[in-house]
């Protein structure tokens, strides 16, 4: 295998302010080093085709490079590369001539660099700094850029305001057509964005390949969590006759409001006076001190704090109905990982994300697509919500999700634009 490829993250979490906050952060959470390191591990333990390399990462510490196990029992190697803050969060590389050095030193024929983006000033900016000092390297190199989250910067409008996001969608506009020139290929997780460079950028849609991030199908699997069943019933789920979950790390108050957590309490509430005895377990850290007091004294709310995903998979396997009121003046970057293993434990989904499933046909086997949900369609939500439940044997979300979100599939979509994109080379 003569082509590598390597991972890079321009993306740092803006809540962690030091280096031993890191090192804490992550021996907690296990994780914390991006989307690229998921998506090499994903490519080494179930691809062929490709040599996986290094996953770059910023951290606020010094120099660094280390070893880790995935959670797909594959060894991925990590170098750090040390950021610094420009303004209130908001970081950048130290260096970054010390990371295309690196990679101008790894010796292949061809590589293949693979970064997760947003559509963000900040990261905009930061890239089209990298990318052109990258492409300087006298060798075959491909940029394939994860478009994220964000919206494509004309939508910005929509988000931010009409005069805020204006003027950051014509300076975003500009730095994206600037860097456009240095990317080969697109991953893109929702379909605003898929139409946004096909239809109105004018990329080749070969060279975009429309794919949520995969789950392990194999692993997160109903069969292997029906053991628990009766111990999370008592645990979890005493005096609830219907059973929702939502899982949410809230870190700011943007969190929330994004996910539509702080509207749980309401949804609740209605439910209940419908006649529909309903609990919902809203799993992941609440920081916003505010919000988790306001769920906790929330009659029929289950808050569980941060729980290994282990845990986290035996009540969602349990329960009735994942939801996921998603709110409508914010943009949602896909389907979201936590639905999609909702789908693979076979539990129906109520959220307006689902309209990011690529194929609308199946949309009805998986659950109910809401509309996007803000203060004034709490109450069409919980219709949606009553009619999932008074319909549930009419879904089969495992079997209809499994061919578009099994990380096999993934995979093996990257590794068709990969090698779709080293051919024109």
């Amino acid at each position: 295998m003569y082509t590598g490829v390597v991972g890079f993250s321009s993306y740092f979490p803006p809540n962690v302010r030091s280096c031993s906050e890191l090192l804490y952060l992550r021996r907690k959470a296990g994780r914390m080093l991006g989307w690229s390191t998921y998506i090499l591990a994903s490519l080494k333990k179930y691809g062929s085709r490709f040599d996986i390399l290094y996953s770059i990462i910023p951290s606020l510490c010094q120099h660094n490079r280390y070893t880790i196990r995935s959670e797909f029992g594959v060894n991925v190697d990590i170098v750090e590369f040390p950021v610094r803050r420009i303004v209130k969060n908001i970081y950048d590389y130290k260096d970054y001539n010390a990371i295309v050095s690196f990679i101008s030193n790894i010796n292949k024929e061809e590589l293949i660099i693979y970064t997760h983006n947003l559509f963000s000033l900040n990261f905009a900016y930061e890239l089209l700094i990298f990318f052109s000092k990258l492409k300087k390297i006298n060798k075959n190199i491909t940029i394939v850029a994860h478009q994220h989250s964000q919206p494509p910067f004309k939508y910005y409008s929509e988000s931010l305001g009409k005069l805020k996001g204006s003027a950051i969608g014509v300076a975003g506009e500009f730095l994206f057509k600037l860097l456009h020139k240095y990317i080969d290929g697109y991953v893109v997780s929702n379909k605003k964005t898929f139409h946004y460079l096909v239809d109105e950028m004018n990329i080749d849609p070969s060279t975009v390949l429309y794919q949520h991030v995969g789950v392990d199908y194999e692993n997160v699997n109903p069969a292997k969590y029906r053991a628990y069943m009766h111990i999370v019933e008592e645990k979890v789920w005493k005096n609830c006759d219907y059973r929702l979950v939502l899982v949410s790390k809230v870190t700011r108050n943007y969190g929330g409001y994004v996910k539509g957590v702080d509207l749980v309490p309401h949804v609740v509430s209605m439910l209940r006076k419908l006649g529909y005895r309903a609990c919902i377990a809203v799993i992941g850290e609440i920081l916003d001190k505010e919000l988790a007091l306001k769920l906790k004294s929330t009659n029929g709310i289950i808050l569980t704090d941060h729980l290994p995903r282990d845990e986290v998979f035996k009540i969602v396997a349990s329960s009735d109905l994942y939801i996921l009121p998603a709110r409508s003046n914010y943009y949602y970057g896909g389907i979201g990982v936590a639905v999609i293993e909702a789908l693979a434990l076979n539990i129906p989904v109520v959220s307006p994300t689902l309209e990011h499933v690529p194929d609308e046909r199946v949309v009805k086997y998986l659950g109910v697509k809401a509309k996007w949900v803000d203060t004034a369609g709490i109450s069409r939500f919980v219709r949606d919500i009553v009619h999932a439940l008074d319909n549930i044997t009419q879904f089969r979300p495992r079997q209809y999700s499994i061919r578009f979100y099994d990380i096999r599939i993934m995979v093996n979509n990257l590794e068709k634009l990969f090698t779709s994109l080293t051919r024109k080379i």
